[in-house]
């Protein structure tokens, strides 16, 4: 079995980025990043909270991400309606017992969400860094140099 591929975020990370090897990644990870606009039914806490994510995650989030980022800021909004409600009602009772599970589904649901977006500890490791196009330019212009000098037959002759 063969190791996973990195990804482009993991090379930069990891220093291992190689403009020549990798320049296919570089091509598709220079696209635009477009990003999403909120949907119209998206309006109140959940409204707030898709505006803080777009923000908070600008340039990692795309157009290609708004059905899953609105799944995230309603079922955060359902898990803040019903924790709100669980406060209020007696414990042992059946309404508290219906919230709970309502509680516990809503939980399972915004979990992997929040893992797909780097939104828990775990999983923000895997978000893609920021590109610093500035670096990667004097690096080449750097590796270019010494192919030059050291590789080139007119420098090799000196």
């Amino acid at each position: 079995m063969s190791a996973r591929a990195k990804t482009l975020g993991e090379h930069l990370k990891d220093g291992t980025f190689r403009p020549r090897r990798h320049a296919g990644m570089v091509v598709a990870a220079g696209r635009p990043i477009v990003p999403p606009t909120k949907p119209r039914g998206l309006a109140g806490p959940a409204g707030k909270l898709w505006d803080q994510l777009v923000e908070q995650l600008a340039g990692i989030v795309s157009v290609s991400d708004t059905i899953s980022l609105t799944l995230l800021c309603r079922w955060w909004t359902e898990l803040e309606r019903v924790e709100k409600a669980l406060r209020k009602a007696a414990p042992g009772s059946l309404e508290h017992g219906r919230l709970g599970r309502s509680f516990a589904a809503a939980s399972a649901q915004l979990g992997p969400l929040l893992t797909r977006f780097g939104l828990d500890p775990t999983s923000r490791e895997r978000l893609p860094a920021p590109r610093d196009i500035e670096a990667e330019d004097a690096e080449e212009a750097r590796r270019r140099e010494i192919e030059t000098l050291f590789f080139s037959k007119k420098g090799a002759g000196k």
